[in-house]
């Protein structure tokens, strides 16, 4: 998972991008302290800690269909192979035989 978030952060550039990497690591964060917690902690710490996972979710997953959904706009237009018309004959041969 770690090398999937530092290829988003270093490599590409998106709509909300910078939104999303922060809460996505917010996220993060609640994660790791509510499993740290659920050892040292009674049910009802642990319940709110796990209503702060679960809210934090819920919004990173709500900025992830936006995101998706500006990617589905941006990429509408593509077609699978669409590039093939500029290939020479060299290249044809090459790549497909």
């Amino acid at each position: 998972m770690a090398i999937i978030y530092r290829r988003i952060k270093n490599y590409i550039s998106f709509y909300k991008k910078d939104e999303f990497i922060k809460k996505a690591e917010q996220f993060n964060v609640y994660r790791i302290n509510a499993v740290h917690k659920m050892r040292r902690s009674n049910l009802t710490q642990l319940s709110k800690e796990l209503d702060k996972v679960k809210s934090c979710f819920i919004e990173l997953y709500n900025l992830y269909d936006e995101i998706q959904d500006s990617f589905r706009v941006d990429f509408h237009g593509f077609k699978k192979d669409v590039f093939i018309d500029y290939l020479t004959e060299e290249d044809r041969e090459q790549y497909f035989g």
